[in-house]
């Protein structure tokens, strides 16, 4: 190993040894030199390394938890809070209440599209009611109306009948002759009179 150009090399896990070839004037090999010594600087080497890789697995399981943590408070806790409101609001669909805005985000802006919605829905109720009371009122003129005309015209046909009764009957009996003679021009208006009277 000395010729070939490694002067040292390791003996085990935790030993390494190292040579040194003593020549004489001439360039001839008179002896060798050995030294051993143990890896010291290679086990803190290890050791530094598992340390930092035990640092970093236990970094990573903090930030891992501390993560999970605040996803539950900030995303999901609030998430969930807003999926029970909307559910609450869809359960009773009388009440049109507003969901709970508290934050400057994602979830927030989605609350305050919810709310815009839910403003919508609350006008278009009350607009619905506002036409429905209307359409009411209308429905009972219109019955109103309705009874006042059948009303007039079952008066307007009795106080018109009584009269042309008459008219139909004086008619009848100047026509036949009774009440006297009459001519012809006469008896052709008095038959007009009548049978308009009849019509």
């Amino acid at each position: 190993d000395i010729e070939s150009g490694r002067p040292a090399k390791r003996l085990d896990s935790e030993t390494i040894v190292g040579y040194a070839l003593i020549q004489d004037i001439e360039g001839q090999a008179i002896n060798i030199i050995t030294a051993t010594m143990n890896r010291e600087i290679y086990a803190r080497g290890v050791q530094t390394i598992s340390l930092l890789a035990t640092l970093l697995i236990i970094t990573g399981i903090a930030l891992s938890v501390v993560m999970g943590i605040m996803l539950e408070f900030v995303v999901i806790r609030r998430t969930t809070r807003l999926a029970e409101e909307v559910d609450t609001i869809q359960a009773q669909p009388g009440s049109v209440s507003l969901v709970t805005v508290n934050s400057n985000d994602e979830v927030t802006n989605l609350s305050q599209n919810i709310n815009a919605m839910l403003g919508s829905i609350r006008q278009s109720q009350q607009q619905l009611e506002s036409s429905n009371t209307e359409l009411k009122v209308a429905y009972q003129q219109a019955e109103e109306a309705t009874r006042m005309k059948s009303q007039f015209l079952s008066t307007m046909s009795h106080e018109l009948r009584t009269p042309l009764n008459a008219v139909i009957g004086y008619s009848g009996i100047i026509l036949e002759g009774i009440g006297g003679e009459v001519d012809e021009d006469a008896r052709d208006m008095i038959s007009h009179i009548k049978s308009s009277s009849e019509h």
